[in-house]
């Protein structure tokens, strides 16, 4: 499944980059926290292609086996930052 994840966010940001921030390890359970970029190219869920560079952060967290095979993902992404940018919601008023 993230195979899975990874190749549907190239078909939409071809250009796909992610920015390890920071990352803390305990046991089994890794803490990522990742700065995503691209140009959106491909349909970004219901969203039509706008041809923006979007930028947003990730926080995810991975439990592996002893095999070193992830074995559980769970995380959030700041995905309001990257429907701002591709200009379909609208950014608070200072």
């Amino acid at each position: 499944s993230i195979r899975d994840m990874v190749e549907r966010a190239w078909t939409t940001m071809p250009d796909y980059h992610e920015e390890l921030l920071g990352m803390v390890a305990e046991g089994d359970v890794v803490a990522v926290h990742l700065r995503i970029s691209g140009t959106q190219l491909g349909d970004w869920g219901p969203l039509p292609p706008t041809g923006k560079r979007l930028e947003f952060e990730e926080m995810l967290m991975l439990t592996f086996n002893d095999a070193g095979q992830v074995v559980h993902q769970r995380g959030i992404v700041d995905n309001l930052a990257g429907l701002r940018q591709a200009g379909v919601m609208p950014t608070p008023k200072q």
